[in-house]
């Protein structure tokens, strides 16, 4: 069991961000402490939501953990609520607690080739910094381009080389793989996984339902972590989270709202055995 903690946001309706990532890593065995970067109704794909943003709050909670010498094994971060968030966490990270931790970041910050609209376009420059103390990243193809510089542009357009010289333009001493997740081709669900180590690319595939669920990508990075903290490496962390989406994604109803998420609750037991 590893104590992981996870910083992400509380979503009551959506089967994403903490809910996810607490579901999945306890059926993996592992303890997982919540740090909430904001509170919304429901996820932001439904026409509404309400949100409250908890920045003034992290110092606090923070402050509390370092007090009770509280040490993870594992830190995970996925939304975070403002452009002042990452610098609160890089200052948490020096922490003696989690210094040593493994940090698995997934920036989200955008889709479609656009940052999402809440974000100042500052907010690309902050995630930068935070991923310099990352070991993996798991953008998709969207935030990748934006933390390397570039323009948006198709995974499938892409050569190797020019993945290569995307993933070296946000290399750090400690950065050891980005996983570029959520691309669509030739009807298959791509994850691309980067290693920084020796500069090679491997190709995970699996069958695309043709719809896009909501929190999909929370699932799947909370699945990679969990495998990350029983001590597999992370090309087999990627393929076993890879064929778990699957998995749920094609016994998930056709007639399902794809707002409410992949449904994987039943699916849990499996994750426990995996």
């Amino acid at each position: 069991m590893a104590n992981i903690c996870a910083i992400h946001d509380l979503a009551g309706v959506g089967r994403c961000s903490l809910v996810a990532a607490i579901s999945v890593l306890s059926a993996m065995g592992h303890h997982c402490a919540p740090l909430p970067t904001a509170i919304f109704s429901n996820q932001t794909g439904f026409p509404a939501y309400s949100f409250l943003d908890l920045t003034g709050e992290i110092p606090f909670y923070l402050k509390n953990w370092q007090e009770l010498s509280l040490k993870f094994d594992i830190v995970y971060t996925g939304f975070l609520g403002n452009h002042l968030q990452p610098e609160l966490l890089l200052g948490y990270l020096s922490d003696k607690g989690v210094q040593d931790a493994f940090l698995l970041v997934d920036p989200v910050m955008g889709d479609e080739g656009r940052l999402y609209s809440f974000y100042p376009p500052e907010y690309v420059a902050k995630m930068k910094k935070l991923i310099k103390r990352a070991d993996m990243i798991t953008p998709n193809m969207t935030e990748f381009c934006l933390l390397a510089g570039s323009s948006y542009q198709k995974a499938g357009d892409l050569s190797e080389d020019e993945f290569l010289a995307l993933a070296n333009a946000i290399a750090s001493p400690r950065l050891k793989y980005a996983v570029i997740t959520g691309s669509v081709e030739g009807g298959l669900a791509i994850n691309r996984i980067i290693s920084l180590l020796d500069n090679t690319i491997t190709v995970v595939s699996s069958k695309h339902t043709g719809i896009s669920y909501s929190g999909t990508g929370d699932v799947f990075s909370s699945a990679v972590c969990g495998f990350l903290g029983r001590g597999e490496d992370a090309l087999t962390a990627v393929r076993k989270a890879t064929a778990f989406l699957e998995k749920v994604a094609l016994a998930t109803a056709k007639d399902h709202d794809p707002r409410y998420g992949i449904c994987y609750e039943a699916f849990l037991g499996e994750l426990a055995k995996a």
